[in-house]
């Protein structure tokens, strides 16, 4: 039997592998050098460098004895990338470098380059090796492909990191003239026509106006021949007559990046004869579908019209007037404008713009009562207000303030008139119709500035009736809190009880008892003419309270007048109501009770 001591396998291989290094027969590998510890797989056993390995063979059936050490040494196969130099926009020696990852230098790199198989010998690891075939700009760019790279142990002919490269080989930029292709108006941008380029090449523009640099225009490329043009920026009215000079052209497909400088010179023609602006008469209504305005350009002149920035087609002048009808209902908020573009100018500048809007229906105070002479209510700021008695328009008008608050006077009201209004505020359309208020006799009961109508005067009523005219109480719509009627042991000289007596008895009382949150304080707190009622104002709420609502009507609805007790001690006791019952008596100051605060119209 001759075994021998020593294999040596590439990368990727296995203990199968190392067959191929020794001699012998039916070869069996082990992981030790004695006991059961046979590889019954090598084809499948990754090879591990540097680890010992045992071989025998079997020979007449009969297996060696002892068993051959083999160390293995696993190499890498060379592993990299192929890059190249350049671009060329002048012919020149191509080179390639061949960068290693993995593997021993030096190499041998085998490569083709579209003409032949080529062979670079003792290649050093990023160091640049001439191509065999020197590179001419007119073949244009040359594409190179490893075939195989192998080092001092191992090859590779595949799978490389980058097993590619392009040397870029182009000829520099041409150009021959440069001409704008049309007069242009001020706020557009200009077209500039080149000729003279290269064929079928893509470049970035570089270029002045009036000795200014502006922002290179990239992409311009001459498809199907030597011509191509590109946009400028825009151009105003100072421009016209300014030079614009092509000051150099790179080529970036293909990307050879070869440059060339020129001072190729473009003299600009920017017409500053724009058409008048269009006017966008306003107002504009919701629903409406025409938009109507003024030109004062001659009959034929263009108009195009727009909403909310969006074209939505053409009409034109006739006699300084323009409509463009057949359009979509408008919708609240819309924006309309316009331009104009007569014959042999620009087109003009935008129009004014338009907003679409419906002024928002009035609002009508009531109650309106028997014989007024007077309608108020609120709108938009500064509208005009028409008002509508029974559907018929005329009653009378008026123009709301800065406030929107209006008061419109006309003919004496009578019960049963229906009372409507309309507004029109400054550049919107008439609204809506207000909410309808039916002329009628004030009632007990009736919402009336800012409270409910709790009493109205009769013949009765010695100085407080008015023959002819409606007067008498208004409640607060809720209680106040449970308070002290205050300053007890204090003579406030607030003894009226009678109708008429409540405001006076409050003013008594809060100029004599400063204490906070007494019963008249808090009535007085409403606002200006609220009061706390006297005994007799109090009965009126009491005989009107399912009327005015609200109020405690159990046994603990006891409510405070403004009233002192006149007897002799009054300084210690006031009048107050049981609103479950309509009793009253005179009780201690330092009570806490109920209040209601009225006010008289």
């Amino acid at each position: 039997m001759i075994l021998l001591g020593a294999a040596t396998a590439m990368a990727q291989k296995h203990v199968s592998d190392l067959t191929a290094g020794v001699s012998g027969s039916n070869i069996k590998w082990y992981t030790a050098s004695s006991g059961a510890n046979e590889i019954t797989n090598p084809s499948t056993t990754a090879l591990v460098t540097g680890t010992k390995y045992y071989a025998t063979q079997t020979v007449n059936g009969v297996e060696s004895a002892t068993r051959l050490a083999v160390t293995a040494t696993v190499n890498p196969q060379p592993q990299g990338s192929l890059t190249s130099n350049g671009p060329f926009c002048a012919d020149g020696t191509g080179q390639l470098t061949w960068t290693a990852s993995a593997g021993t230098g030096s190499y041998t790199v085998k490569y083709t380059d579209g003409y032949g198989d080529r062979t670079a010998n003792s290649v050093i690891s990023g160091t640049p090796f001439n191509v065999v075939r020197a590179i001419s700009v007119a073949e244009g760019p040359q594409y190179y492909t490893l075939t195989s790279v192998q080092d001092a142990n191992c090859i590779r002919t595949s799978g490389f990191t980058a097993g590619s490269a392009t040397i870029l080989a182009g000829f520099p930029p041409t150009l021959e003239s440069a001409a704008q292709a049309a007069p242009v108006c001020a706020g557009s941008a200009a077209t500039i026509n080149l000729t003279g380029l290269l064929d079928n090449k893509t470049f970035t523009v570089a270029y002045k106006i009036n000795g200014v640099a502006q922002a290179p225009v990239t992409g311009v490329t001459s498809e199907g021949g030597t011509n191509a043009s590109f946009t400028t920026s825009v151009l105003t009215t100072a421009n016209n007559n300014q030079i614009l000079q092509i000051t150099g052209l790179i080529v970036t497909n293909p990307a050879t990046g070869c440059t060339a400088t020129f001072t190729q010179n473009v003299t600009l023609n920017v017409n500053s004869n724009n058409t008048a602006a269009p006017v966008v008469l306003s107002p504009t209504c919701i629903g409406a579908t025409l938009a109507v305005g003024a030109c004062y350009e001659a009959n034929g002149t263009s108009i195009e019209v727009f909403i909310n920035g969006s074209s939505v087609g053409f009409t034109t002048v006739t006699n300084q007037n323009w409509t463009k009808s057949g359009l979509a209902a408008f919708t609240a908020g819309q924006i309309i404008t316009a331009k104009a573009t007569a014959t042999g100018k620009c087109a003009s500048a935008v129009s004014n713009s338009v907003t679409v809007a419906s002024t928002a229906a009035p609002v009508i105070t009531s109650p309106i009562l028997d014989g007024a002479t007077s309608v108020t209510g609120t709108s938009e700021a500064n509208a005009n207000v028409a008002i509508t008695k029974n559907g018929n328009i005329g009653w009378n008008s008026a123009t709301a303030d800065a406030y929107g608050t209006w008061t419109a006077t006309g003919a004496a009201l009578a019960t049963g008139d229906v009372i409507t209004a309309r507004a029109e505020a400054p550049d919107k359309c008439m609204g809506a119709v207000s909410n309808s208020v039916t002329v009628s006799v004030l009632a007990v009961g009736n919402d009336y500035l800012g409270g409910k109508v709790a009493y109205i005067f009769t013949v009765a009523d010695v100085g407080l009736y008015v023959p002819g005219e409606t007067h008498g109480l208004i409640a607060a719509i809720s209680d106040n809190v449970a308070s002290k009627w205050g300053c007890i042991g204090v003579l406030t000289s607030a003894t009226g009880t009678a109708l008429g007596t409540g405001n006076q008895n409050t003013i008594k009382i809060m100029n004599v008892c400063a204490t906070t949150g007494i019963a008249a304080r808090l009535c007085s707190n409403l606002g200006a003419g609220w009061y706390l009622p006297s005994k007799d104002e109090l009965y009126k709420l009491y005989l009107n309270r399912i009327a005015i609502g609200n109020f405690n009507t159990t046994g603990t609805g006891l409510y405070w007048s403004s009233s002192e007790d006149p007897a002799s001690d009054s300084h210690w006791n006031s009048f107050w109501y049981d609103f479950s019952n309509g009793t009253y008596q005179a009780k201690d100051k330092d009570e806490l009770y109920l209040s209601r605060a009225i006010r008289s119209f």
